[in-house]
């Protein structure tokens, strides 16, 4: 049995912004492709510390324990599919060695950019403008609008926090309280 603690429990697919942009693309790469978008997008030092040139490294460890519905669970599986992935001129990738071990490198592409745009102004951009509005940067704002379970849980605290005279640093006040939501 996995640990359900590793599962990234959202996954967002905008079939629309797929559709509208004639990319054929399965549910499984749409997921994959999601989970890609978290790391790039991400801020989080330990996978600021592990880019390479733009690039973001994908550890396929970490890869399969947060997404167990995959159906490949290999390396090959999954570089297959980060191929499939650039075939769509959706990622870019990128190989390196770093002490002596292989490591495969992705970043997102204009047309990835384009699907992230769709996504936001769908289903986020009401919170993703008020944190921005607060002066939190770009890539905090939208990590923290494209965790649906974090929003559905704290919708209000973002809000109240908006709303107040008491707390001087609001984006960190939002961003630190989003990653104790993460963490636990």
């Amino acid at each position: 049995m996995i640990n359900d603690k590793y599962y990234k429990y959202w996954v967002s697919i905008n079939q629309k912004a797929y559709t509208d942009n004639h990319i054929k693309i399965s549910f499984e790469l749409a997921a994959l492709l999601s989970y890609l978008i978290d790391i790039c997008s991400s801020t989080n030092p330990k996978i600021e510390a592990q880019r390479l040139d733009g690039y973001t490294w994908v550890n396929f460890g970490k890869l399969l324990k947060d997404m167990p519905l995959l159906k490949g669970r290999s390396a090959a599986s999954i570089t297959g599919n980060l191929n499939k992935l650039e075939a769509l001129k959706l990622i870019e990738t990128k190989n390196s060695t770093v002490n002596g071990r292989p490591r495969k490198y992705i970043r997102k592409t204009e047309l990835c950019n384009i699907i992230i745009n769709a996504i936001y102004s769908e289903t986020n951009k009401e919170v993703f403008t008020l944190l921005i509005s607060l002066g939190m940067n770009v890539g905090q704002a939208e990590e923290i609008a494209s965790w649906e379970e974090f929003l559905k849980d704290n919708i209000k605290i973002i809000r109240r926090t908006a709303k107040s005279s008491c707390i001087a640093n609001k984006p960190g006040y939002i961003w630190e309280t989003f990653n104790r939501w993460r963490s636990s």
